[in-house]
């Protein structure tokens, strides 16, 4: 009998140690689903390249795991140097939807690549002071880098700066019948920039 008590309480407690264990591995998977749910976080950026230029441009994000989601407003006349036929003048306005996947842990310096939509409303004008505007939506992809200059413990901490270029396909590229002439539209576009932002 005295036997049997004490293989009764022995099998109790590998029994207990046991359930305690899986509470404290399920309080463990708890705080890790607690972490990874708390790294959802939300962007805003913008280009100041695009302001610079007399444009401007306002993206906002939401960032969760590896992924970020983003859309965006710009708007820009474009320089001289960079219009696609000498005598048009080119300015437009876009609404854009960027997918992008970051191949290291977002909150840290780190490359990322995407794709992007790009609905565009153009207008030309040319030297005669005559306008054409038209629409086209632009397909494309585009990477670039993640730099986070300070600490994510201090104030600036949530302050990044991402350079990146994007290549794009504009599937409305019709030539532009004006009284002066026509002009053609290319329909590849490459469009290097560097944006800067803050996440919280």
């Amino acid at each position: 009998m005295k036997h049997l008590l004490t293989f009764v309480l022995a099998l109790s407690i590998c029994n207990t140690n046991s359930y305690s264990k899986e509470i404290i591995e399920k309080m463990d998977s708890d705080i890790i689903d607690v972490n990874v749910q708390n790294n959802n976080t939300f962007q805003i950026e913008t280009d100041p390249i695009a302001w610079a230029m007399g444009g401007g441009s306002i993206h906002g994000a939401y960032n969760f795991s590896r992924h970020r989601f983003q859309i965006g407003l710009a708007f820009l006349t474009l320089p001289e140097g960079l219009q696609e036929n000498d005598g048009i003048t080119e300015n437009f306005k876009s609404v854009s939807i960027k997918y992008d996947y970051f191949f290291n842990n977002r909150e840290d310096n780190g490359w990322f690549t995407g794709s992007t939509i790009d609905l565009l409303f153009w207008e030309y004008e040319d030297e005669y002071n005559q306008k054409i505007k038209t629409e086209s939506v632009n397909l494309g992809i585009r990477a670039g880098y993640k730099y986070v200059p300070f600490d994510s413990n201090s104030s600036l901490g949530g302050l990044y700066m991402t350079p990146w270029i994007g290549v794009s396909f504009m599937m409305n590229n019709d030539d532009l019948e004006f009284e002066s002439g026509i002009y053609e539209r290319s329909p590849i576009k490459v469009f290097p920039t560097i944006h800067i932002g803050w996440e919280f």
